[in-house]
């Protein structure tokens, strides 16, 4: 009886363990597979952000935010808009936070009508997934995330942050 406990305890403990590749270094964050290409067009217009709709999340107004850069990098950022109405401009109150999150950076192409953004999401043992999505550009200041089915609106701001990082060379 005692034995059998004991394997069972060690067969879950390493169950538990073998689940979680950031204690075990065993897995990689992906690569992204778009190429860095300058951005030249006006498809978007992109001196300022685009945010979307407000969300709940955890009993808090939360909307999310994306810097598009003429070198073909995107920021994804959301931020609690406790009292703060839109449109006034998005400040990222820790730059520092930012250029340590790769989740946070991404590239973009814009093909015919379509915006095509890959950026890394954190997956259940620490790495990150390389995704890929193509949205629908409506005009220069709006596009549809058709996954979220989300629109995205544009606003004009004097304020984005710096494009350079350690995570898209």
């Amino acid at each position: 009886m005692k034995k059998s406990f004991i394997c069972l305890f060690l067969g879950l403990f390493l169950a538990g363990i073998s689940n979680s590749c950031e204690f075990l270094r065993v897995c990689e964050d992906d690569k992204l597979s778009t190429t860095r290409l300058p951005y030249n067009a006006n498809d978007l217009k992109i001196n300022g952000f685009y945010y979307g709709d407000t969300v709940i999340s955890q009993n808090k107004p939360i909307i999310y935010v994306n810097y598009f850069f003429r070198n073909g990098i995107v920021i994804f950022n959301s931020m609690s808009l406790d009292n703060i109405a839109l449109p006034t401009p998005i400040l990222f109150a820790d730059s520092t936070l930012l250029k340590q999150s790769k989740s946070s950076w991404g590239l973009f192409k814009i093909e015919g009508n379509k915006l095509i953004i890959e950026q890394w999401i954190p997956q259940y043992g620490g790495c990150l997934k390389a995704v890929k999505e193509e949205t629908q550009i409506l005009n220069d200041t709006t596009y549809l995330r058709k996954r979220t089915n989300t629109l995205y609106h544009f606003k004009a701001s004097y304020f984005k942050p710096d494009s350079t990082n350690n995570f898209i060379k």
